[in-house]
């Protein structure tokens, strides 16, 4: 698994203990537990046989699933897709992703989605005296083997 993935699912589950239970077990997710300029966080638990409304993600999203279960995910066009999530898996969705979620297993779904904000990053000075890009020799002699 990729690192930046690792952490932000620790991170998750920390913000989560956090989090009061009212909000724990809000079955519609009204106001995002967190917002700033990086990020939106729902905490949301899926109700069997409660579809969510139709959704379009716009920005790119990531879940991370507390309690899994069977989940059919129905795409704009009427695909169905059924997954089986377990406690700590992850799944992205690209920006534009429209779906409808219902979990069809016995029991609710919790989940906790985080929406990556497009966010510009600063521009870095370069302080270090040294220039800005390798030079065009140190990259060539680079390439040369020596013996």
């Amino acid at each position: 698994m990729n690192k930046p993935f690792v952490i932000l699912k620790w991170q998750l589950v920390i913000i989560l203990m956090a989090l009061p239970v009212s909000a724990q077990i809000d079955a519609t997710p009204t106001a995002p537990v967190i917002d700033n300029e990086r990020v939106k966080v729902w905490d949301i638990t899926l109700i069997p046989g409660k579809p969510t409304l139709m959704q379009r993600h716009e920005s790119a999203v990531v879940t991370m699933f507390l309690d899994g279960g069977k989940i059919r995910s129905t795409k704009e066009n009427g695909e169905t897709i059924v997954s089986e999530r377990k406690f700590g898996e992850i799944v992205y969705d690209a920006l534009g992703t429209e779906h409808i979620e219902e979990v069809i297993s016995g029991s609710p779904a919790r989940l906790i989605v985080a929406e990556l904000k497009e966010h510009p990053e600063p521009l870095y000075v370069n302080k270090s005296g040294y220039p800005p890009a390798f030079a065009q020799r140190a990259i060539r002699d680079a390439s040369q083997p020596t013996f």
